[in-house]
This record gives C-alpha cells, sequence and structure tokens, in this order.
C-alpha cells in the first residue's frame, strides 16, 4: 500500500519534492494529497497560494487538479479519480508519487450547507454496495497489462462506420501536392516557397 503524505496549500507543497524525488527514484508508491485554494484565487496574490499543478514535474506518475467540493461535480467523478491515483501509483512497471491537488473554497471550518445528495451520489448506488474498486484497468493482451496494448475493439471497417472517414484538412492536402511535386522530380526553391506561403 501506498504512503500517503496530506499538507496545506502553499510553500508547503514544494517542501515535499525530494522526498518525490527519491521515492520516484526508488519505485516507492507515494500518495500526495495536497490542499490548494480555488483556481478564481490562482495568480491573484492571495495568501498562501503558488502554482502547484504539477508543481513535481515527471517524478510524479500521475498527478490531478481536483475541482472544489461541489455538488454539481458527480461523485462518481471524485471516485474515479481516486482509482486512479491508486492504480498509478501501486501498479504498473514502475509505480511510484502520484499526486492528487485538492481546491477548497472558504469557509474550511465545517458548517451546514445545501447540496443535493442525490444528484452527487448518481450513479454510485451499486460501487456502495460492493467491496470493489468503481474502476478498473482494461485488461491487454498477456499477463502484464502495463507492457501490452489492449486488444482493438474494432476492425478498421467497424471504425470507419462509427467515426465516419476522416477527410483530410486543406493543409494536408497542400502537403501532400508539394510532397508528390518534389517526388516527380521538381524541387525549384521559388516553387515550394510559394506553396509554403499558401499555408
Amino acid at each position: 500500500m501506498p504512503a500517503a503524505v496530506i499538507c496545506s496549500s502553499g510553500t508547503a507543497v514544494a517542501n515535499l519534492l525530494p522526498a518525490v524525488v527519491e521515492a520516484s527514484q526508488s519505485n516507492v508508491p507515494l500518495l500526495l494529497l495536497t490542499a490548494d485554494r480555488p483556481y478564481e484565487l490562482r495568480d491573484t496574490g492571495a495568501n498562501q497560494t503558488i502554482d502547484q499543478v504539477k508543481i513535481c514535474g515527471g517524478y510524479t506518475r500521475w498527478s490531478s487538479d481536483v475541482t472544489p467540493p461541489s455538488d454539481h461535480v458527480p461523485g462518481r467523478v471524485i471516485v474515479s479519480t481516486a482509482d486512479t491515483a491508486v492504480r498509478y501509483c501501486v501498479t504498473g512497471p514502475r509505480p511510484g508519487p502520484v499526486h492528487l491537488n485538492f481546491q477548497f473554497r472558504e469557509p474550511l471550518a465545517p458548517r451546514s450547507s445545501e447540496w443535493d445528495p442525490d444528484q452527487f451520489l448518481r450513479g454510485l448506488e451499486h460501487w456502495m454496495q460492493s467491496a470493489e474498486p468503481y474502476t478498473s484497468a482494461i485488461a491487454g493482451q498477456g499477463s502484464n497489462t502495463a507492457l501490452h496494448p489492449a486488444t482493438p475493439c474494432y476492425t478498421h471497417q467497424q471504425q470507419q462506420q462509427v467515426l465516419g472517414t476522416v477527410q483530410p484538412q486543406p493543409h494536408m492536402q497542400l502537403q501532400q501536392q508539394i510532397q508528390s511535386h518534389r517526388s516527380n522530380g521538381h524541387s525549384h526553391p521559388q516553387q515550394q516557397h510559394a506553396a509554403t506561403v499558401q499555408l
């Protein structure tokens, strides 16, 4: 199981970087749970507010900037985020640190407020009666899903039926014309320049 580190917003998060680097280099599961101010207070000079999004750079296996609590955000989004964080933290060829950055609005002190629990919990009824994770990784070919691609769901013909045929964009058509022109032995610099300007 991963070790969980919980800290407040601001420079306290920056103090976690040495531990994150060590955990990343050693493939040690580490779950960073950091508090943050809401998005509307970022870049405003608000107290105890710095840019915490992806603050650990490439030393985390995965990170997510979690929206402030609201009954307009379905609970299944939060649960799916937590499932994904734990999966990246403890499974795969390289376990390691994962960062969940939780935004909170004031007041932070406990107080009753209006919210719609039915709306927030919609879609979680079956999961709340189960001991299983809400989401699971898609099984791939072979024993190690992290090293093998998932089995395709559709044939090429079925994909065209579902998605339709993608038409080349004008700039792609022009690039194809230039390539065809060059392959026929025509490579006059002025002609190439004129074609490029049309982009």
